[in-house]
């Protein structure tokens, strides 16, 4: 293991592409070692590429999120080779094609909580456990929609959304004073469609929080729509 005391290093989930992988990149720019997560090697390879950092500096992990030991078998290989965990992204998400609740797949409903709600709240469970002694460290979620957004028509999904932001807030609250801020970045309806195109705009929100002192970094910001919608 390189001795990684005196350079950050952040973990993002769902790096290959999309806003995953545009954090990634920013967090690159800002100084950050990264570890890699994502389904797809080649995927990911383009990632490092981009950020323009050796392989001992940017960790690959292919991984499926909705494995019930994936955030175990995550964390073990971060630690193994950088020793800490500075920065969580959970980016990564599942959103199969829009169901009604009946004609939802049970494999599909899974995969949404796993990857959505289950797995996050592990990551960043096991990322505070090793943050606490260090002094400080950032936990950010990426929610696609709002919490009261139903136009995906999607009750799991919205469920799993729901919960991550619920679990951001009293996560936050109970870490105040600790040096660890727990922060969620939400973006529905046509704003999510417009950061899906220019991810670019969550990228700089998460260094942003990522570097904020902790009692200046918000717990939410929300991407309204500027017409209404």
């Amino acid at each position: 293991m390189a001795d990684y005391e005196s350079k950050k290093v952040a973990l993002v989930t769902g790096a290959g592409r999309g806003i995953g992988r545009t954090a990634a990149l920013a967090l690159a720019r800002a100084g950050f070692s990264l570890c890699l997560v994502s389904r797809s090697r080649d995927e990911l390879l383009e990632t490092r590429r981009l950020a323009g950092l050796a392989p001992e500096d940017s960790l690959i992990i292919l991984l499926d999120l909705a494995q019930p030991d994936a955030p175990d078998v995550l964390m073990t290989a971060a630690i193994d080779h950088f020793g800490r965990i500075d920065v969580l992204v959970n980016a990564a998400g599942f959103s199969p094609p829009s169901r009604s609740l009946v004609e939802l797949d049970p494999e599909h409903q899974d995969r949404i909580v796993a990857v959505n709600l289950r797995t996050p709240i592990a990551l960043a469970r096991m990322s505070v456990a090793m943050m606490l002694p260090r002094g400080g460290g950032s936990i950010i979620n990426v929610v696609r929609g709002g919490a009261k957004d139903l136009r995906d028509g999607g009750s799991v999904h919205l469920a799993a959304r729901s919960g991550v932001i619920a679990f951001t807030r009293s996560s936050s609250e109970e870490l105040r004073g600790r040096g660890i801020k727990v922060c969620a970045i939400i973006a529905g309806g046509k704003t999510q469609a417009r950061v899906s195109e220019d991810t670019s705009v969550i990228a700089e929100m998460i260094v942003r929080m990522a570097l904020a002192p902790a009692d200046e970094s918000p717990i939410e910001i929300e991407l309204v729509d500027s017409d209404g919608d």
